[in-house]
């Protein structure tokens, strides 16, 4: 099947529990009748002979459609089903701010984002600089909810430069809550009354230079000596700068935060990916994010990451931190239809990254989210941001109000 696995055709779409959908249309494919096809789990949907397709019940699954025989399939369709109905009159309609029609979420509409969400909701949600990057945009930190509260959710998005729609998964995760504060209820919990006791704190785009090179190449840093090096990694690899993941210096943060950092690893200079710097956190926005950590140690911490809609949890935990770790991950599993992704998968990458650092190092229960489609690269086209944000919008709400519950 390898040989023929680069003609196989692969998607992947959401649905709701009860939903019905052509899926041919969705999709814009062609297919002609009476051709067979096969459900991993019929339990979850099932598909008719006009291709309607149909969501029985909450879960993950795959479709394929034949066109031989069943040795060789044209189509893979991963299909999450999430719940049709969560105990929650949380309104996700008229949100304004942050403006998802954006396909390139630059660090220039996350600043001017910023400043209208804080000034609108200047009671409840506030922001500080907690550092810069090398060409000198700000490392932001946002905090919903009671400032002085004793537990804190940490979010953070945007550690990989192409990886920039997960800002606008966060940010929007944000003016949902802030929009519904006062007024609604999640699980027969007010929000207010979860974020009195709980505060998130965000960092909605831990690699701002990284990003701006994704979408605009290396003009877009100001620094001479920064550029240079830049264009020059781009040039040797013959890259498009979009798939650019690395800060300025080309190091990519998510490998330099040195948990496994003795263990042998294959990426030793500057690239746009993969290189885990000189030693561990040695670069400006891994100290800070770094520091911050240990600093205030928040209650658990997540890491939005793209591209794959799997979940990272396991990195080797053992007592109480995995129990509490398999309870959080179980939560976030509910809700996103992600696939579990094990320790053995994990170390395939040699040097780790943030999440397992909290969890390893400052036995913080840690989760890397990884959102869109497990069959393409980021960055993410806009047409699948809807299907991220069902997946992912009741994400800290939900997390949050885990936290309520089980308060000392």
């Amino acid at each position: 099947m390898d040989n023929l696995d680069k003609h196989i055709k692969k998607f992947k779409i959401v649905l709701k529990v009860g939903d019905s959908c052509d899926i041919l249309k969705k999709l814009k494919i062609n297919f002609e009748e009476n051709k067979k096809w096969d459900i991993d789990d019929p339990e979850i949907i099932n598909l008719d002979n006009k291709y309607m397709i149909r969501a029985l019940k909450k879960g993950s699954t795959y479709l394929k459609l034949f066109t031989i025989n069943k040795k060789i399939f044209n189509y893979s369709i991963k299909i999450n089903v999430l719940d049709k109905e969560i105990n929650t009159n949380i309104n996700d309609k008229n949100l304004n701010i942050i403006d998802i029609s954006h396909n390139k979420y630059s660090y220039e509409i996350l600043d001017n984002d910023i400043n209208k969400l804080c000034s609108t909701y200047k009671d409840i949600l506030n922001y500080e600089i907690l550092g810069k990057s090398y060409d000198n945009r700000n490392i932001y930190l946002l905090t919903l909810g009671n400032k002085n509260a004793k537990y804190t959710l940490f979010i953070q998005a945007s550690m990989h430069g192409r990886e920039y729609m997960t800002s606008v998964l966060v940010m929007r995760q944000i003016e949902l809550l802030c929009k519904n504060y006062y007024t609604s209820k999640y699980m027969g919990i007010r929000v207010c009354d979860v974020l009195d006791n709980i505060k998130i704190c965000l960092v909605p785009m831990a690699n701002p230079d990284g990003v701006d090179i994704s979408i605009n190449g290396a003009e877009i840093i100001n620094d001479k000596n920064l550029y240079n090096s830049i264009l020059k990694v781009i040039m040797e690899n013959k890259i498009n700068h979009e798939i650019w993941k690395s800060n300025a210096r080309c190091v990519d943060l998510n490998r330099n935060f040195g948990y496994k950092w003795e263990d042998n690893y294959d990426f030793n200079e500057k690239s746009f990916m993969g290189y885990r710097g000189e030693y561990p956190e040695s670069e400006l926005e891994t100290k800070t994010i770094a520091d911050w950590t240990r600093k205030n140690r928040p209650y658990m911490c997540i890491s939005y990451h793209a591209t794959g809609s799997e979940l990272y949890w396991d990195y080797g935990q053992e007592g109480l931190l995995l129990n509490k770790s398999i309870r959080i991950r179980d939560r976030i599993k509910d809700l996103t239809q992600y696939e579990l992704m094990d320790r053995s998968v994990a170390y395939k990458t040699g040097v780790l990254g943030y999440s397992d650092w909290v969890s390893m190092y400052l036995s913080i229960p840690a989760f890397t989210v990884e959102i869109g489609s497990p069959f393409v690269n980021a960055p993410l086209d806009r047409e699948q941001f809807n299907d991220i944000w069902e997946e992912n919008k009741f994400i800290s709400i939900e997390l949050c109000r885990y936290i309520f519950n089980n308060m000392d």
